[in-house]
């Protein structure tokens, strides 16, 4: 009889502290999951409102579609996150695709390196001796990746495969890409008068919390399984 109490004890303070585990557990997964929900969709809201107006700007310039393209892709590339550039009617004008790995070079055409759209470099201005001239101002110079000529045989520096991860880009070729959100961000087109001539969709951006998560999700069983035992 005594062991009979005794073993029913047991399992019911088991019982309680499993109980317990679970809901503790359940509600830190919840607002862990919303929090770094509403972080992704920020950061591909914020990404989408840029690239929107970016291409805007440039279609009101009269930028051909080819050098829109080249800048909506170069910018998915810093985004990290899928890029698709639609009409008024919803239709894909161009797509990304998913983020993937990339050879990128780094320099500028005076030291034989590439450069993908249009760069806009400010140099300070110096004297013949090469000093600063304090008042001088700054002398900027805008290159039209249409007149840039290639660099010249062996002079270009080599490339670096980069990857994109939670903490930055990645430049071991051995990395994987990191899991992508589900969020979706969308930002609309508008001309000199307001309406809208299109829209840009943002998705499958850094999924910030999925390695966080996974971590706490483990932490989480064993917390539970010490308190039950």
């Amino acid at each position: 009889m005594k062991s009979s109490i005794r073993w029913r004890l047991a399992l019911g303070f088991a019982t309680i502290a499993l109980l317990a585990a679970l809901a503790l557990g359940a509600i830190l997964l919840a607002i862990l999951l919303q929090s770094y929900a509403e972080r992704e969709r920020a950061y591909l809201a914020g990404n989408a409102a840029a690239i929107s107006s970016t291409v805007a700007q440039l279609s009101a310039m009269g930028a051909p579609e080819e050098v829109v393209k080249q800048q909506i892709e170069g910018l998915a590339f810093l985004s990290q996150a899928r890029v698709r550039w639609l009409d008024a009617e919803g239709a894909a004008r161009f797509d990304t695709g998913t983020p993937a790995r990339m050879d990128v070079t780094f320099g500028g055409p005076g030291n034989g390196g590439i450069i993908s759209g249009a760069f806009t470099g400010t140099l300070p201005l110096r004297d013949a001796a090469g000093m600063v001239l304090s008042r001088g101002g700054v002398l900027t110079k805008t290159l039209d990746p249409a007149t840039m000529t290639t660099p010249a045989q062996g002079s270009q520096p080599p490339a670096i495969s980069a990857v994109g991860t939670l903490y930055g880009f990645g430049l071991d070729a051995s990395l994987t890409p990191t899991a992508r959100s589900s969020q979706v961000a969308l930002a609309p087109l508008r001309d000199a008068t307001g309406a809208a001539m299109g829209y840009i969709e943002i998705s499958e951006g850094p999924a910030y919390g999925r390695d966080i998560l996974s971590s706490v999700a483990s932490g989480w069983l064993a917390a539970g399984l010490l308190a039950v035992l």
